[in-house]
């Protein structure tokens, strides 16, 4: 006779997928790719608003069916989607308008996330 194995979602789902030391170490990973974000943004910015504008956090209403454990990490500034993403120089209307590349922070920044 064999072993034999059913598993518990209910259980699972609350001793490991939503659990606090899963939401925990979550939130630790999301404070690492902040603080490489902010290091990363200092380097290149002027006033120092979007390197200061970063924010991280966690829940546990994460995943596409709302049950799991997140860590987050946003930006707040209102230019961070044309700062992350790039954007075309000069105003709307201007006939020379030069696209300006996209700096890709958090994206660089998810690297920190990693156990190390």
């Amino acid at each position: 006779m064999g072993a034999s194995y059913r598993h518990d979602y209910r259980a699972f789902g609350e001793h490991v997928l939503r659990a606090d030391w899963m939401r925990a170490n979550l939130l630790a990973r999301a404070e690492r790719v902040k603080a490489a974000a902010e290091a990363d943004a200092a380097r290149y910015s002027d006033t120092g608003h979007y390197a200061s504008s970063f924010e991280s956090s966690s829940g546990t209403h994460g995943g596409s069916r709302g049950d799991r454990a997140y860590g987050r990490v946003r930006n707040t500034d209102p230019a961070a989607a044309a700062i992350e993403f790039g954007h075309l120089s000069g105003q709307t209307g201007d006939t020379d308008r030069r696209p300006v590349e996209g700096h890709h922070t958090l994206v660089r920044a998810l690297d920190a996330a990693a156990d190390t």
